[in-house]
């Protein structure tokens, strides 16, 4: 499970691209392709929708809602 999460990114960065040439664009460009990818390991749900059961929140009331770290 672990080895086929890590590989993810490579499908938008391959082996041979330094990391450091990465931008933050192109990692939330990344990030956001995979989060809406359901996971076995969570029994095919999404990490947002397990996130929002987590958090008690419902995923519609969020809908356009941005989040900032």
């Amino acid at each position: 499970m672990n080895e086929n999460h890590n590989g993810l990114p490579r499908q938008y960065f391959p082996k041979n691209q330094p990391l450091d040439q990465v931008t933050q664009d192109d990692a939330n460009k990344a990030l956001a392709g995979q989060n809406p990818r359901s996971r076995k390991k969570l029994n095919y749900k999404t990490p947002w929708e397990v996130f929002c059961e987590m958090a008690s929140l419902k995923t519609d009331d969020l809908l356009g809602v941005a989040f900032m770290s």
